[in-house]
C-alpha cells in the first residue's frame, strides 16, 4: 500500500503526463492476457499476422504474462507532443546497467532471456517495438490520441471546478482520498509513506482495468490508469469507411462523419487525419455544425476541442437509425 499526504505542495506539484510507450507496453500486456481484457479485444483482433512472428516473440519477453513490466518502458512527459520515437531513444540511451538491472527485477529469480540481453538485445527489442507500433498502433493512433486529450481536458475542467482534489476523483477503484490523504492498494508495494512526492497522472487506453505504478525516484510517482472513453474509442474505429446514409444526405457526408466521429472531443487535426481531408475543409465544417448548435469547441491548452452537443448526438443517432431501417 502506498499512501500520499495531499498537501499544498503536493497538490500543486501534480501534473498530467503523456506516455507513448507505455501506452505501447500496455497493449502488449492486453495482447498477452486478451480473456482478462475482454474490453480491449475489438482493438487486438487486428494483431495477429501484422507484426513478425520472431519481433512478437521478442517483445512477449519484455512484456511477460504473469510478471511485471520494467520501467523503461513507462516513461512518462509533460510535453503533450512527445512522440514514440522521443521516448524510444530514450530506451536506446539508457545505461545498459539499469536497462539489464530492470530485466532482471522482471525475470528474478529466472536469469533475463537471452535475446534482450546485452546491447545487441536492447537493439532488437527497440526495432521490435518501432515495428509493431508502425504496423498495429499507427492505423488507430488519432482514435488513441483523441481518448487521451478528451481525458485530459475532463481532468483539467474536473481540478477548475472541483479544485485540485477533484483530479484524483474517479481516478481508479484502487485509490482512495480521504481527506488530505491518498492511498493507493497495491498488495506488491510495501506499506509507504510519499508525504513529499511529485505525482504525475498518466491517462491510457491499454492499461483498462489496471492501475500501473512507476517509482521513478523517492520524489516522483507516476499513475497510469485507465480513460473514462474507452468503450467509446472501440466504437469509433472504423468509422470512416461508412457508406451513403439518410445523415449524409441530410448534411453533406463530410459533416456527417464529423458529427459522428465526435463520440469523444477531437480537435480539427484529429478529424482531418481521420478523414484524410485538409484542417482548413474541417475548419469550414465544424463552423456550419457549430452555427446550427450541433457542436460546441472549449481550448484546451493549444488546442481547440470540438464536442457534440446534445442536438448533435440525437442527430447523429436518428441518422443511424433512418438508416438502418431502409
Amino acid at each position: 500500500m502506498i499512501e500520499f499526504e495531499l498537501g499544498v505542495d503536493a497538490l500543486w506539484a501534480t501534473r498530467m503526463g503523456y506516455s507513448p510507450l507505455g501506452e505501447l507496453a500496455c497493449s502488449l500486456r492486453a495482447l498477452g492476457s486478451p480473456g482478462s481484457v475482454p474490453l480491449l479485444r475489438p482493438l487486438l483482433r487486428h494483431v495477429p499476422g501484422q507484426v513478425a512472428a520472431e519481433d512478437l516473440r521478442l517483445l512477449r519477453l519484455a512484456v511477460p504474462d504473469g510478471r511485471f513490466v520494467p520501467d523503461f518502458l513507462y516513461p512518462a512527459d509533460l510535453d503533450p507532443s512527445v512522440s514514440l520515437d522521443d521516448q524510444l531513444a530514450g530506451v536506446e540511451a539508457l545505461s545498459l546497467a539499469r536497462y539489464e538491472a530492470e530485466l532482471s527485477q522482471v525475470w528474478a529469480p529466472a536469469p533475463v532471456p537471452a535475446p534482450l540481453s546485452g546491447e545487441s538485445g536492447r537493439a532488437q527489442l527497440v526495432r521490435a517495438l518501432h515495428n509493431y507500433a508502425e504496423h498495429v498502433l499507427a492505423p488507430i493512433r488519432p482514435h488513441l490520441r483523441a481518448a487521451l486529450d478528451a481525458e485530459v481536458g475532463q481532468r483539467a475542467e474536473r481540478a477548475t471546478r472541483d479544485g485540485l482534489n477533484g483530479m484524483f476523483t474517479d481516478l481508479h477503484p484502487e485509490i482512495r482520498v480521504d481527506g488530505t490523504r491518498l492511498t493507493i492498494t497495491k498488495a506488491h508495494h510495501a506499506c509507504t509513506g510519499l508525504a513529499r512526492a511529485s505525482i504525475t497522472l498518466v491517462p491510457s487506453v491499454f492499461v483498462w482495468p489496471r492501475l500501473v505504478v512507476v517509482n521513478r525516484s523517492p520524489g516522483n510517482v507516476q499513475l497510469h490508469y485507465p480513460v473514462r472513453e474507452i468503450g467509446r474509442t472501440w466504437g469509433d474505429i472504423g468509422s470512416t469507411n461508412r457508406s451513403e446514409d439518410a445523415l449524409a444526405a441530410l448534411i453533406g457526408a463530410t459533416r456527417a462523419s464529423i458529427l459522428r466521429d465526435l463520440t469523444i472531443p477531437r480537435s480539427t487535426s484529429q478529424l482531418a487525419q481521420m478523414l484524410g481531408i485538409s484542417p482548413g475543409g474541417i475548419s469550414t465544417h465544424l463552423s456550419i455544425l457549430r452555427r446550427n448548435g450541433l457542436v460546441t469547441a472549449t481550448r484546451h491548452g493549444r488546442s481547440v476541442l470540438y464536442r457534440r452537443t446534445m442536438l448533435g448526438t440525437s442527430v447523429a443517432a436518428v441518422g443511424v437509425d433512418i438508416s438502418d431501417t431502409r
